[in-house]
């Protein structure tokens, strides 16, 4: 019966959500017009994807994924992963990346779903079973027995539950901006601060309609998302800049696949 109550609560919300997007979608409808709604932009391959200070860019192929990542360092030093959050993926840990190169095999993943990962369909696809499994057979396939966990955000709920399932993979664990998820699930169900700063979690559980209202704009909600141009200056503003372009150069999330 619990359950069942708590399928009913998220659903709820859901639609509540659902129908908050698209009222908001109808009134940029009325003030902006349809041709600055539904517009999308061609982007260009960004040249610093290709960086060589950031590494080489590789492929892992595990049990029914294709892991996309970026290595850099000795490979017989010390193996340093780092996993992303959302709405972000491997680029996101550049800084680090340079930073820790010298004394570190560093490498940086791009999730299942996300950029040049495999993008399984079905929710089942992204459990946290499959999540781990992912992490578990991506130190391995590196050749190395364990490794430093770094994790942000979402990526960071994905490292507190491998670290607690695989504790002898893990020599240290790093987790920024993300609890242990037991909590962040307590927080999210019994906390309505927490529910509304979470909202797209529950937006993404409805069909189709997150894709379709996501990419309006030229994928405008990224905006929101990632850093404004009004709180940062200089190269800070380009980063932004870049990693917006990244997000719609490779579709990382928003496709009908998952």
């Amino acid at each position: 019966m619990a359950e069942l109550l708590d399928s009913i609560k998220l659903w709820a919300t859901a639609i509540f959500f659902g129908i908050l997007a698209i009222l908001h979608t109808l009134k940029q409808l009325v003030t902006k017009g349809p041709s600055n709604v539904f517009y999308w932009k061609q982007w260009d391959r960004p040249q610093i994807l290709d960086d060589p200070r950031l590494g080489t860019h590789g492929f892992l192929t595990l049990k029914d994924v294709r892991i996309h990542y970026v290595a850099s360092g000795p490979e017989d030093k010390p193996l340093m992963l780092f996993v992303h959050g959302f709405p972000e993926f491997w680029y996101s840990w550049r800084h680090q990346i340079i930073e820790f190169q010298k004394d570190y095999r560093v490498v940086a993943i791009d999730q299942r779903g996300y950029n040049k990962s495999s993008k399984p369909s079905g929710k089942k696809n992204y459990s946290a079973v499959k999540l781990m499994s992912d992490i578990e057979q991506i130190i391995q396939a590196l050749g190395y027995k364990s490794c430093i966990l770094v994790g942000h955000d979402w990526g960071g709920l994905v490292t507190w539950v491998f670290s607690k399932h695989y504790p002898h993979l893990v020599d240290k664990l790093i987790v920024m901006n993300a609890p242990p998820f037991s909590i962040f699930k307590q927080f999210l169900s019994t906390s309505k601060d927490q529910a509304k700063k979470s909202w797209y979690v529950f937006f993404f559980q409805l069909p189709f309609l997150p894709e379709l209202i996501l990419k309006l704009e030229n994928y405008g909600f990224l905006d929101d998302l990632l850093p404004s141009k009004h709180k940062l200056k200089g190269s800070a503003v380009a980063d932004s800049v870049k990693m917006k372009t990244l997000f719609l150069t490779n579709t990382c999330f928003l496709t009908q696949e998952h």
